[in-house]
């Protein structure tokens, strides 16, 4: 996913370089513009600027779909990393409380009766669109 982002930026990058400003007849030298060859011309040229005009709303609509996306995407990363916290918290109390009774059957000089906690698995990350 990261490489097909890096690579659509690099295009668009590549694409803004060309000049929007284009001539029809680029060789200087007068033409009759009643011509069917230029009216040709014309018209493919004004068939380009609108389809490039549709692509750049496509992509703009792929752009509010990705951030909408994200914006979902760290709702639930929220909510992972506070369960998560939970988790982690309810171990270390419970590590606590075992090692509070370590030290006290050190003390006595036996073994503590229970082992150490394991903490319970966490939940996985969520891939990023």
């Amino acid at each position: 996913r990261y490489c097909e982002r890096v690579r659509s930026q690099l295009v668009d990058k590549e694409a803004k370089k060309k000049s929007t400003r284009q001539r029809l007849m680029g060789d200087g030298l007068p033409r009759l513009l009643t011509s069917d060859a230029f009216f040709a011309r014309v018209q493919t040229h004004e068939k380009q600027l609108r389809d490039e005009a549709a692509q750049k709303a496509v992509r703009a609509r792929g752009g509010d779909a990705y951030k909408s996306a994200m914006a979902e995407y760290s709702s639930l990363s929220r909510e992972r990393d506070a369960l998560n916290d939970a988790i982690k918290a309810a171990h270390a109390k419970s590590v606590a409380e075992w090692e509070a009774e370590r030290d006290c059957q050190k003390k006595v000089g036996k073994r503590a009766r229970w082992t150490k906690p394991v903490r319970e698995a966490l939940h996985p990350a969520i891939a990023k669109p």
